[in-house]
């Protein structure tokens, strides 16, 4: 099971490279196969990356979308993909190379916060959209991939595991 891990500063600090760091490092066990952060001002985003499908070989997460405003990290299985590539017009051979995210980024894009209840597998995923200035976390409601979030003073920090939200000081 890969990890997911972020924090937003609702003051409009900007996210310490350094809290990141921790809560990756924290969450290494749960991402041997890769890892990555993405941040931009107040708000900070992390994956890390265990393999189970033949499609996670070509997970890259954070997942930007081409303009730069939606943000996406997840720890997920879709299921039902032959039905998402019909409504999605993508063919087998490009999604054989499509992880599970993109599936989810597609989604987001197509039905926007209402796009989980077109989604159907186990899955945890995080969507800062810069337009909207909204931060959007979803698991799926069996909930087999757990999402545990931390509000303090200004501070609002999410991780798929607890000891990502307990590597930060003031959690």
């Amino acid at each position: 099971m890969s990890a997911i891990f972020g924090l937003l500063h609702l003051d409009g600090r900007t996210v310490a490279t350094d809290d990141l760091a921790r809560m990756n490092a924290a969450l290494s066990a749960h991402g041997p196969d890769g890892n990555d952060t993405w941040q931009q001002g107040n708000i900070g985003l992390g994956q890390r990356l265990m393999c189970f499908t033949p499609e996670d070989r070509f997970e890259r997460q954070p997942l930007v979308s081409q303009d730069g405003q939606r943000i996406l990290v997840s720890d997920a299985r879709i299921d039902k993909r032959p039905e998402l590539m019909k409504e999605f017009g993508i063919n087998q051979a490009k999604a054989s190379q499509l992880p599970d995210s993109a599936f989810i980024f597609r989604a987001y894009e197509k039905w926007g916060e209402e796009c989980a209840s077109h989604l159907v597998g186990a899955y945890a995923f995080a969507l800062w959209d810069a337009r909207e200035k909204r931060l959007l976390l979803v698991c799926s409601p069996m909930g087999d991939r757990p999402l545990y979030f931390h509000a303090g003073h200004n501070t609002f920090s999410f991780s798929t595991m607890p000891k990502g939200l307990f590597a930060l000081p003031f959690v």
